[in-house]
């Protein structure tokens, strides 16, 4: 009889010895969401990159223009699909670079805030063209043109 207490004894130690060593799992499911969610970067880290866009920002209001451009980390705009067109509109010069500098604060009355600004260059000079961020996501920025009617003229980005 002896024998089989000091057995159960051994035997209710090392249960006990292996039960604190294991993980315990909740039989309980848990209400946290383990589903993956993005914090976007800050504009001038999230513009890098290629894009797909939907615009109203062209020559011919209410229509949609549709294309591919591409922002690098030096701030150049590649734009095959002319978003920002290939003539300065109402000239006759050609643009010849297009960049963009995507946080820059103005403090003057007439353009007060924090702007995304594109700048086309031509022959006669550079010109300025003022964005607000709409929104900022992982895969997908809004920029409006400073100053359109009911903030309708503008651009989505959304990442290839």
């Amino acid at each position: 009889m002896r024998r089989i207490i000091v057995f159960y004894a051994i035997l209710s130690y090392c249960a006990l010895c292996l039960i604190s060593c294991m993980e315990v799992t909740p039989l309980i499911p848990t209400t946290r969401d383990f589903s993956v969610k993005c914090r976007p970067p800050s504009i001038e880290k999230n513009i890098v990159g290629d894009w797909r866009f939907e615009s109203t920002y062209n020559e011919n209001p209410g229509s949609i223009t549709k294309g591919s451009i591409m922002f690098d980390k030096d701030g150049n705009i590649t734009d095959p699909d002319f978003l920002f067109s290939y003539i300065l509109a109402g000239t006759d010069a050609v643009i010849s670079k297009k960049t963009y500098n995507p946080k820059v604060l103005h403090t003057e009355a007439s353009l007060k805030g924090e702007f995304f600004e594109v700048y086309l260059d031509t022959k006669y000079g550079v010109s300025t063209h003022y964005f607000s961020l709409a929104s900022n996501e992982c895969n997908k920025i809004h920029l409006r043109q400073f100053r359109s009617k009911d903030n309708a003229i503008g651009f989505i980005l959304t990442r290839k």
